[in-house]
């Protein structure tokens, strides 16, 4: 998806609503994605980026960057 202001986003369309201001008050999104800050609500913009990258890893090797059955998520 481009906005406005021609910088592509990505989203999860099942949880994706137009956020008002630079930070969110609720956690959802793909655990497999999310960053270990996300979880002790220390949320910026480097969690982006890792999630980024899992995402990129995920559609390179088809597989997920870690192993997500330690019930982080």
């Amino acid at each position: 998806m481009i906005g406005n202001d021609n910088r592509v986003r990505l989203c999860d369309f099942g949880i994706s609503i137009k956020v008002k201001s630079s930070s969110l008050q609720t956690n959802t999104g793909t655990d497999v994605f999310k960053a270990p800050e996300v979880y002790s609500k220390n949320y910026d913009q480097k969690c982006d980026i890792w999630s980024l990258g899992c995402l990129l890893y995920n559609m390179v090797t088809a597989d997920y960057a870690f192993d997500f059955t330690d019930g982080m998520g």
